[in-house]
């Protein structure tokens, strides 16, 4: 009600998310192990490498046509080492998670992205001051594959590494929209918290912005007072009350002041050292 909702952003996203995926999973299958189940998918890295070992073939580096197999697979060599080292992998990836415990039992998320390989993490990781997860997965190990493919393009196989600088940006914009879809998550979940502590202040008493939080509703009031409050009651009544771990409703005026200043705004310093 109170949100903006644009379905053809949202039917975008998840389209350049879906489409970015494939090249992403043909990267991180070599620098992270153990995904969750529904997460990584043998299916479609095999059709994935099928795809991909016909690129060849439509842009040819023989002479020949109709293209000999061999002669193709011996002037692409390394671009095929690349694809069975990818399938190879792929399903190692998959007997880890099929000897993983059940996620029926509550034991995995099952759309975890999986663990940093160790090598990964001496190599880049610990070698770099940003410790910051969002900026890891978003710029630093894309940019790792970035470096690769540069190098790959400029030393090795300039096909090969146009694909692997491909997959970074892929990489780079897939966890993009992951992290901008988790963002708004926690701040439906805010805004709803918002909005049941402050709806009835500002639908009955017509409390200014400045005195809800900012929090303000759109649409016409019953003029008389009592039912003003009724229908507070009833909106009240129908929102669910957030609870704390113990299941005892949250009392948002007591928390501690390092989160919210005297005015009951979210503290800048806190956020700040929380980062």
């Amino acid at each position: 009600m109170y949100q903006r909702k644009n379905p053809l952003t949202a039917t975008l996203l998840k389209m350049i998310y879906d489409l970015t995926s494939i090249p992403k999973i043909m990267l991180e299958v070599f620098t992270r192990h153990s995904f969750g189940e529904r997460y990584f998918s043998l299916f479609t890295c095999i059709v994935g490498v099928l795809l991909l070992a016909w690129l060849p073939y439509t842009f040819p580096t023989t002479d020949k046509f109709p293209f000999e197999f061999w002669s193709m697979v011996g002037n692409n060599f390394i671009w095929y080492l690349y694809l069975m080292g990818f399938l190879a992998l792929a399903i190692i990836r998959n007997v880890e998670i099929s000897r993983q415990p059940s996620v029926f039992d509550f034991a995995k998320f099952s759309l975890f992205q999986g663990f940093h390989q160790p090598w990964f993490e001496k190599l880049v990781l610990e070698r770099i001051p940003i410790k910051s997860k969002r900026a890891i997965d978003i710029w630093i190990e894309p940019g790792f594959f970035l470096l690769v493919g540069i190098v790959i393009f400029t030393i090795i196989n300039p096909f090969l590494g146009i694909w692997i600088i491909f997959s970074a940006f892929c990489y780079s914009i897939a966890n993009s929209i992951s992290y901008y879809q988790g963002d708004h998550y926690i701040m439906d979940i805010i805004d709803g918290i918002i909005r049941s502590m402050e709806f009835e202040k500002v639908f009955v008493n017509d409390a200014s912005p400045e005195e809800s939080r900012c929090f303000d509703h759109k649409g016409r009031r019953p003029v008389d007072g009592n039912l003003r409050q009724t229908v507070a009651d009833v909106i009240s009544s129908s929102n669910e009350v957030p609870t704390d771990k113990n299941g005892d409703p949250i009392n948002f005026e007591e928390l501690p002041k390092t989160v919210f200043d005297k005015n009951g705004r979210p503290s800048f310093n806190f956020f700040a050292h929380a980062r």
